[in-house]
């Protein structure tokens, strides 16, 4: 049955559906801090466009555990929904791991055709149906259940046996209640995958919701030595969906959506299974005084028991398993093709550098014989300052000793007149 909140953020589903491109590869969308929102068809989406998941991530998330959850009645809530929670864990070396929440919901914005009442009173008339159904056949059933219709054989410790779920005549009173008690249009389910970092996630996701765990799968404990991985679960969640993908209250509701792709998992693995109640609650609806069986056992008609969809499933594998194995050749091959660009490009920055770098050496050449022609340019400039220099110290000593020389020979004039002035008085 759908839990509203839940159901109201399933309708901004839209807001939540991630853009490839804008993912951080390492991730692989399931090893995200944030919260994932979406469909295991949006998940398979996207998933296809992560080379980081095609080339390490496929085949190499393993689906480890599983627990069977019901969320506990409530005078607000009347309807216990139940969802499974899938623990995910990476095989290789970096061992990530991840919890999924998978569940059906309805869109509550439609109303069961004849309200509240009508769908009471069909719930008392599909359990009063199934207490006769129950009379006709205990004189043959082989097995040692109660009386109480909503117990089933437990399921114990080790890989538990598939039952019978109908006889013929049961099939065809089945098949006739599915037109008589499911009325007008019914509303398409909302199926979801939540993927969230941690535990805490999820509790903060469910609110004030509390919920039990009815019962746990180790998949690590399992006959089956193939594990499922990510992408077995994701189409195992898609099939179960395309199966019934209408909301029927009664017949393919959350408790049907969870026990079918519990069943599954069950049939194809063998695992280990521990129940923590003492009776058998998952598919039970106490919301009406005498609790009915929904989404299993007699109230599933052919169509939509857990072994039709495991068929449809296992018809599917095959063709799934090449269109994966051909992504992650595809992938492989663009990868190639990327480092080779890379490869090219980085040549092509390399010589480039290397030009420049030449380029540059020869620029600091040129720059270094300009430099040394100008030094020499100085260096002559020089010299030839100091040569005029000297050119003019030679021409100021030449200049003073025409001085000196002219000097000298007035003072020889003035003392040979002298002389002569001294001879001719001295003859007078």
């Amino acid at each position: 049955m759908g839990l509203s909140r839940l159901t109201q953020l399933f309708h901004s589903l839209v807001h939540f559906i991630m853009d490839p491109r804008h993912l951080n590869e390492s991730h692989m969308l399931v090893f995200s801090k944030d919260v994932y929102r979406g469909t295991a068809s949006s998940v398979d989406n996207i998933l296809r466009e992560i080379n980081s998941f095609l080339q390490y991530g496929l085949g190499h998330i393993i689906v480890r555990g599983v627990e069977y959850c019901k969320c506990r009645k409530t005078k607000s809530r009347p309807w216990e929904h139940e969802f499974l929670i899938v623990t995910v864990k990476e095989s290789t070396s970096r061992g990530r791991t991840a919890y999924l929440m998978v569940d059906r919901l309805v869109d509550d914005t439609k109303e069961y055709p004849d309200g509240q009442d009508g769908l009471l009173a069909d719930l008392a008339q599909h359990r009063d149906e199934s207490d006769a159904e129950a009379a006709d056949t205990s004189s043959t059933d082989e097995s040692d259940v109660e009386a109480d219709p909503t117990v089933e054989p437990a399921t114990t410790s080790s890989p538990s046996k598939l039952t019978a779920w109908h006889s013929p005549s049961r099939l065809q009173r089945s098949g006739a209640k599915v037109k008589r008690i499911t009325k007008g249009n019914a509303p398409y389910a909302l199926d979801r995958l939540m993927i969230f970092p941690d535990r805490k996630g999820i509790k903060r996701e469910l609110g004030k919701t509390k919920f039990e765990i009815l019962m746990t799968m180790d998949l690590t404990r399992s006959d089956n030595s193939s594990p499922v991985a990510l992408e077995h679960l994701t189409h195992i969640l898609q099939t179960t969906s395309r199966n019934t993908p209408h909301y029927h209250y009664i017949f393919a509701q959350c408790y049907w959506f969870a026990y079918t792709i519990w069943k599954i998992l069950e049939m194809e693995m063998h695992p280990h299974i521990d129940v923590h109640t003492r009776r058998p609650r998952h598919c039970v609806c106490s919301a009406y005084p005498k609790a009915a069986v929904l989404g299993r056992g007699a109230s599933v008609d052919t169509a939509r028991t857990p072994e039709t969809v495991k068929m449809q499933w296992d018809a599917e594998r095959t063709r799934r398993d090449e269109e994966w194995a051909a992504l992650a050749l595809a992938s492989q091959s663009d990868r190639h093709r990327a480092e080779e660009a890379d490869r090219r490009a980085e040549e092509d920055h390399r010589r480039a550098e290397e030009d420049r770098r030449r380029a540059e050496e020869a620029h600091h050449r040129g720059e270094e014989a300009h430099r040394r022609a100008e030094e020499a340019h100085h260096r002559g400039e020089e010299a030839h300052r100091r040569a005029e220099e000297a050119h003019h110290r030679g021409e100021e000593d030449r200049r003073r000793a025409e001085e000196a020389e002219a000097q000298v020979r007035e003072l020889q004039a003035k003392l040979e007149a002298s002389e002569r002035h001294v001879g001719s008085a001295s003859a007078v």
